[in-house]
């Protein structure tokens, strides 16, 4: 009778005012839920893919998770907010710099540290250190270490991980141990699924962008830029990035090449700027001696680029002769880019499964925030 009262009594409630109170009360549970706090921390803020990853996830809270982000060195010289930290000076090896980190990541007390690159590998060790129910994940980004520190420190903090996140499966192949392989996730470095329109024309012209590195080899591309010029005078090669030590030796080397006058260096651009800039373009050259998953060449394909590339780190994986201009020969490849300008077909046929390729593939967002909760979930304390 009691439950026949209650159900009646329900009913006379309006259905709209019923689920405003149930949205209400599930507000509340929410609210008394303790937020799991997760620190990300990367040495700087800079346009290279990790960076620019880490900054696509945004900060503040995401329903029972708290996300921060933390730079040990303040390169960009912005104000350290609630959710987001910056060091106090600009060098990455100014001591400073980690003690400050060290206090941020003691006074938050956070439940994660992700720790993306060696440097950041201190911080979380040290917080491991001082606090080890922390739980730690060593997030790799790279197929190959890029010195003995690298390896060192890496290393040690795999062992000390809750989990290991990669950027790709030829990392995850190359720098994780086959016993650690069971705590080791791959996280996607697909930003963002925004559908680009196809490719309307076809011209000579290449595009790069990413830091101005020597590992990015891209005095390789120049030359190769070059042997397409000599067949195609109005060719040209936009540069996009931040120098890292070779713009320098790139200017001389184009104007040793006799290409200075179609080489144009952008110097750093946004994300929008970029793509901007890539839509009056052809093909994106990139000839890396080593990478990651090289986020750079997904924004190109999912932009309708037809890359034309060395087959290094995960692009071996994600790039085909169906999709792109596989560089093992720079003569073949030449050869290559002269054919898909004289036969337009098959250069539309390359872009368009470029850009097929990562449809409905999952987003870093998703990956990383499902990661932290699945971290959480496991009640793992390492």
């Amino acid at each position: 009778m009691r439950e026949r009262v209650a159900r009646n009594n329900a009913d006379l409630v309006p259905r709209a005012a019923r689920d405003s109170r149930a949205a209400s009360i599930a507000k509340l549970e929410l609210k008394a839920k303790p937020k799991i706090r997760v620190i990300h921390w990367v040495p700087y803020d800079a346009v290279g893919g990790v960076e620019t990853a880490a900054r696509s996830i945004g900060i503040g809270d995401f329903d029972t998770l708290q996300f921060h982000r933390g730079y040990i060195a303040n390169k960009s010289r912005k104000v350290s907010g609630k959710f987001e930290h910056h060091g106090l000076f600009s060098s990455e090896n100014n001591p400073i710099n980690y003690i400050q980190a060290i206090i941020k990541t003691f006074n938050l007390r956070p439940d994660i540290i992700i720790s993306s690159l060696w440097r950041s590998s201190i911080i979380a060790l040290l917080a491991k250190v001082i606090r080890p129910e922390t739980r730690v994940v060593a997030f790799i980004h790279s197929s190959s270490a890029t010195h003995i520190i690298d390896r060192v420190l890496t290393n040690i903090l795999m062992r000390y991980s809750v989990e290991i996140w990669v950027d790709s499966k030829s990392t995850l192949d190359n720098r994780v141990q086959k016993r650690q392989a069971y705590r080791s996730r791959i996280i996607s470095f697909v930003l963002n699924d925004v559908k680009h329109p196809p490719r309307l024309s076809l011209t000579p012209s290449f595009i790069f962008w990413g830091r101005l590195h020597p590992h990015k080899g891209l005095n390789r591309a120049l030359r190769l830029f070059a042997s397409v010029h000599r067949r195609y005078p109005t060719a040209s090669f936009t540069i996009i990035g931040p120098d890292a030590g070779a713009e320098r030796n790139l200017r001389r080397l184009s104007r040793v090449l006799g290409v200075e006058e179609r080489v144009q260096f952008k110097g750093t651009m946004s994300y929008d700027q970029i793509a901007a800039e890539a839509a009056s373009h052809s093909f994106y050259l990139q000839t890396s001696e080593r990478e990651g998953m090289a986020m750079s060449v997904v924004q190109a394909m999912q932009f309708g680029l037809v890359p034309v590339v060395t087959p290094v780190g995960e692009i071996a994986n994600y790039c085909s002769e169906e999709s792109s201009i596989i560089i093992n020969n720079d003569e073949k490849a030449c050869e290559e880019v002269l054919k898909a300008l004289r036969e337009p077909r098959t250069y539309y046929l390359r872009s368009t499964a470029a850009q097929n390729y990562w449809n409905n593939k999952p987003l870093y967002r998703e990956d990383v925030i499902s990661g932290c909760y699945e971290i959480m979930d496991k009640g793992n304390y390492k």
